[in-house]
């Protein structure tokens, strides 16, 4: 049996990632995975164990496991051992296949995501930007950084395509800081979430109709999540689905991907 027993310096998007892959692995592998539940999150905003219990049922990624019942003589950690694990099941050099049927998984994950939570109501369509700032910046965790001018860049190529095709839109920004810092998002109209509930935010990212990804395992899980079209950054160290629009580094982006997207999607959902 594997489970997964988190690090207690990771948030949630990165512990909830590493649970799905550890599904993922059991699955291929032929052996019994047991779900325990999340015990320690970082960036808590509470007591230690509501925090992680508020993270368990947004993910809710034990539905239809087998609970963990403490025996630590016949369960290994796949979140310690990954790379060990690997190589005892077979995996070293084989990693690509691993991935894909990460991909073949995710259906699965967004099905226990959304069964204990109500219904989506009929909303405008939205548009959401996740931007990394706070404890990101150009000198400190720089490789989590995206310029506002790359972000300005994709939204006006976005945009104009939403608007060529008559669809009315609301645009959501999700980062941290002061309004002072995003004056340059004024001009779309842009609804600005700051230093907002981090659970909140990233349920609204998943309920997005268009999500433009930051880099990190935080915005990685809501367009995991998301039936949405998600746009993320060719820099991103976390592979990209194949359906993902990708951004370049200056904002550009394939506008002919895109517009095939959204009509597949407008479709789908009659907007």
């Amino acid at each position: 049996k594997i489970t997964c027993r988190g690090f207690n310096l990771e948030g949630g998007g990165a512990q909830a990632l590493t649970v799905m892959r550890a599904i993922t692995f059991a699955r291929l592998s032929g052996i019994t995975y047991v779900h325990t539940a999340f015990s320690d999150i970082n960036h808590s905003v509470m007591a230690k164990e509501e925090w992680a219990a508020a993270w368990e049922r947004l993910f809710n990624l034990g539905a239809g496991e087998i609970p963990w019942d403490g025996n630590r003589t016949d369960s290994v950690s796949f979140t310690a051992n990954s790379r060990e694990l690997e190589m005892c099941f077979g995996w070293s050099g084989h990693l690509e296949r691993l991935q894909t049927g990460f991909w073949e998984d995710v259906p699965a994950f967004r099905r226990k995501f959304h069964a204990n939570k109500p219904i989506r109501p009929a909303s405008p369509f939205t548009v959401s930007v996740h931007i990394r700032r706070g404890d990101v910046a150009e000198d400190s965790n720089a490789h989590l950084f995206t310029n506002s001018d790359a972000i300005s860049r994709t939204l006006d190529l976005l945009l104009a395509i939403l608007a060529r095709y008559g669809i009315t839109h609301r645009v959501h920004l999700y980062s941290q800081g002061a309004p002072s810092d995003f004056v340059e998002f004024r001009k779309y109209g842009t609804v600005l979430f700051l230093d907002a509930d981090a659970q909140w935010s990233l349920q609204s990212m998943v309920y997005s109709d268009i999500l433009v990804m930051a880099k990190g395992t935080f915005s990685y899980c809501a367009g995991l999540l998301s039936e949405g079209i998600k746009m993320s950054e060719r820099e991103s160290a976390l592979p990209p689905m194949d359906d993902w629009i990708i951004r370049e580094s200056n904002g550009d982006f394939d506008v002919e991907l895109l517009r095939l997207a959204l009509e597949r999607f407008t479709s789908e959902r009659n907007v």
